[in-house]
This record gives C-alpha cells, sequence and structure tokens, in this order.
C-alpha cells in the first residue's frame, strides 16, 4: 500500500522505515503539489523582487564567488550548472544494531 504524501509531518522515522526497508511506494498527494506549486511560485515572484534578495546560489554564485551577485540572465544560466561532486555528499542509510556502547551496521 502506498503512503500518500500531503504535508511535510508525514515524512517521519515510520515513513522512514516503511519504504527504506519495507520496500512500500511513496506517492505525493494533491494537497501537496499544489502546496509546492504555490511556494515555488511564490518563491520566484520573490527572487524577481528589485532589488533581489541575497539568497546563496540562487541569485549569487556559489563558493568562493559568493559574494558575486548574478544578473537575471546569470541566474538561469546558473540554475542550470550541476554541483561538483566535490561539494555534494550523499548520505546512505543503513540498519543498525546497538552492541554495548558500539554501533555496528547490522
Amino acid at each position: 500500500m502506498p503512503i500518500i504524501l500531503t504535508t511535510r509531518e508525514d515524512i517521519n522515522l515510520d515513513t522512514v522505515l516503511r519504504v527504506a526497508w519495507k520496500k512500500d511506494t511513496v506517492e505525493i498527494g494533491e494537497t501537496a503539489l499544489r502546496r509546492i506549486a504555490d511556494c515555488r511560485a511564490s518563491f520566484l515572484k520573490l527572487i524577481e523582487t528589485d532589488p533581489p534578495p541575497v539568497i546563496y546560489g540562487v541569485t549569487t554564485a556559489m563558493g568562493e564567488l559568493a559574494s558575486q551577485r548574478l544578473a537575471h540572465d546569470e541566474r538561469d544560466r546558473h540554475a542550470r550548472i550541476k554541483a561538483f561532486a566535490a561539494a555534494t555528499r550523499s548520505v546512505i542509510l543503513c540498519p543498525i544494531a546497538w552492541s554495548g556502547r558500539s554501533c555496528l551496521p547490522a
């Protein structure tokens, strides 16, 4: 039976357990999809204000160039740049078992 996400409160430890270990599927509900669309529209409106707010990686460059504000056309190009692997991190969830004072992979 799929887990239907309607609010962020629907993402909890039980949900993670069901999806990661019990292989339940996830669906994003219509309420959540509408909220996502509304929030995106609000954010896009915000960054179009004059002057635009300083938002790292959105209206500014990233890393060493973070103090550089991006012009509107530069923002579009910047948004399509993939982050370098060194600047990203992967998280792997694994079950653990407690053994005395140690935490061991199960």
